[in-house]
């Protein structure tokens, strides 16, 4: 009992402060994750997108288990292993970023401007090819317009009643006449000559006519047309016998002839009425049918264009240019109306109007286009700077941390300093996995040359970086790589800002971007040319350090061997991206 009342009273052992803190993190995250599930419910109605955010937060945060990796920590951490508790820290503040990303980057609206940029393209070719089939009727109406056709016709049948009034007084004039007044005869024979003349005029006239005929007119109106002239034809014949007949004062010798003249123009002023009927109605009828289904396909085109797509840019609001459709629609109609009528002229000063109208939709069209480009360029870029940013700021850590590594000595790092070198390998190869998707980005997107490629170069060196790191190597060769990773962000930095500057200049056209150009770089070539300069210069300073380090030693290291093939490669894609820039600024 003594021995037992002398030993000192069990006490629990006092918690590691490292252990206790890594709790209270633990218990925060409890109520921030009760706290968000509260206000998404309440924000459900208000701001259904924060709402949104919320709860996307939430489920990552269940998903990547963050609350059990807080306390699977502590518990590290009161064992004593704290290098396993450190990588474990690691790994979580990168989940936690990952949070923080959802809860606190604007909704990506990429999809949203693609779909619209869609849309636009899509009514802009169908105006195009509206435009174009309003063109070709214009033309058509403007060479075959059947009023042209009927009042030559009318001429011709206003000469031959002309011909037939003077034809008939003759004829009163014969049966009047004494016989054997040479004098009076020969009076009368040179009316009918006059006669004759204006016969054969109109003749001519209506043979000219149908020779110029448009082919869609000529199957229908050519065979009365020429049914008219050899009337005529005929007419001026039995003309000419009486004028031979008066000028002997064989009145009634001329009088059968001129009879049979009258007939023969009675029968061409039929033929020519016929032809006036038949050359204008059916080429009319067909144009006016024409511009009609025209005018339906502008009216279906004005209708697709009132409203926009719910959640796309401004689907408040009509497309641009709708209004100017719907007028050329209003101008096609009334010039069917007008070749129905007969009134060519009018039904082409209504064409030409329409016309007018779709070149104007059509300008504001592209202008609506180039906007939803311009918004398109500033979502892409404004992530790629974000990124680029935050890959610059993290590389520089990385550098600051390799050269501590390097001043130390590997011979004398602890366990720490090796945690910090393997931390810095994961970092790198972090880093190379967004160079790698900001890439991807790029060549999808499709208008640059040198900028992916530059991209690409920097994941390469990346995970060039990353391998060094993981082995350990943090000498004066990874930290030139690391620099020139740096160097790299910096520049790429640089071009992105001063792009987006431009994109928000008031005047609204960028360098490299022409007004109508159907997709305008992301780069223009300049920035896209200081890049590859910078490229040259970075593989010229490589090439240096390289034969620096090699010196004269013809026999080159397996590690050697492996950097001057990087270097060749590195090379030969600055000749490819230089050869491309040019061929693309020389263009097809």
């Amino acid at each position: 009992m003594a021995a037992r009342a002398a030993q000192p009273p069990s006490t629990r052992p006092e918690k590691d402060p490292l252990a206790a803190r890594q709790e209270m993190v633990r218990d925060r995250m409890n109520q921030l994750e009760d706290r968000m599930f509260r206000l998404a419910e309440k924000l459900a109605e208000s701001e259904p997108e924060q709402a949104e955010r919320l709860r996307a937060a939430l489920e990552k945060s269940r998903e990547l288990l963050v609350r059990r990796s807080m306390e699977e920590i502590s518990l590290l951490l009161e064992s004593g292993q704290v290098g396993r508790a450190r990588e474990r820290q690691e790994a979580l503040v990168a989940d936690l970023n990952r949070l923080l990303k959802i809860m606190t980057e604007t909704p990506d609206e990429s999809g949203a401007l693609e779909a619209e940029a869609r849309r636009l393209r899509e009514l802009k070719e169908r105006l195009a090819r509206l435009t174009e089939r309003q063109a070709e009727l214009r033309r058509e109406a403007q060479h075959a317009e059947p009023a042209d056709e009927v009042d030559r016709l009318r001429r011709s049948a206003e000469r031959i009643e002309a011909a037939i009034e003077r034809e008939q007084k003759a004829i009163e004039r014969t049966r009047q006449a004494a016989p054997g007044d040479v004098a009076q005869g020969a009076a009368q024979a040179s009316e009918q000559a006059d006669i004759r003349a204006k016969v054969q005029e109109t003749a001519a006239d209506i043979n000219a006519a149908d020779r110029t005929t448009p082919s869609a007119t000529r199957p229908v109106a050519g065979a009365d047309a020429t049914a008219a002239r050899e009337a005529l034809d005929q007419a001026a014949g039995q003309m000419r016998h009486a004028e031979t007949a008066l000028a002997g004062g064989r009145f009634d010798g001329a009088r059968p002839a001129q009879e049979g003249a009258l007939e023969s123009l009675r029968e061409a002023l039929e033929a020519v009425r016929r032809a006036m009927g038949r050359a204008a109605r059916p080429d009319a009828n067909r144009l006016a049918d024409q511009q009609r289904r025209i005018a339906g396909e502008a009216r279906r085109l004005a209708e697709d264009m009132q409203g926009r797509p719910e959640g796309q840019p401004g689907s408040e609001g009509s497309t641009p240019g709708r209004e100017n459709v719907e007028r050329a629609g209003g101008h096609m109609e009334q010039g069917a109306g007008e070749l129905e009528a007969g009134r060519a002229g009018e039904a082409t000063r209504h064409q030409d109007r329409a016309i007018e109208e779709l070149r104007e939709a059509m300008r504001r069209l592209e202008e609506e286009l180039q906007q939803v480009r311009r918004e398109q360029q500033e979502e892409i870029l404004g992530g790629l700077e974000e990124r680029f940013r935050e890959m610059l700021a993290r590389q520089l850590k990385i550098n600051e941390d390799t050269v501590a590594l390097d001043r130390k000595g590997a011979d004398k790092w602890e366990r720490p300093d090796e945690l910090l070198a393997g931390a810095a390998a994961r970092g790198e190869r972090d880093l190379a996995d967004q160079a790698e998707g900001a890439g991807r980005v790029l060549r999808e997107e499709g208008t640059t040359v040198v900028f992916p490629e530059v991209v690409e170069q920097l994941a390469a060196d990346l995970l060039e970086l990353s391998g060094r790191l993981a082995a350990q190597n943090v000498g004066s060769a990874t930290q030139r790589l690391q620099a020139d990773v740096v160097e790299t962000l910096q520049g790429l930095v640089e071009a992105v800002a001063q792009k987006r500057r431009t994109l928000q200049d008031p005047s609204g056209v960028s360098p490299g971007a022409q007004p109508g150009q159907e997709r305008p770089p992301l780069l223009p070539g300049s920035a896209e040319l200081k890049l590859l300069r910078a490229c040259q210069m970075r593989v010229n300073r490589q090439t240096n350090a390289f034969i620096e380090a090699a010196g004269t030693d013809p026999d080159l290291t397996p590690e050697q061997q492996e950097e001057l093939r990087r270097l060749s490669d590195r090379q030969k894609q600055v000749e490819t991206m230089a050869r491309q820039m040019y061929e693309r600024a020389a263009g097809p």
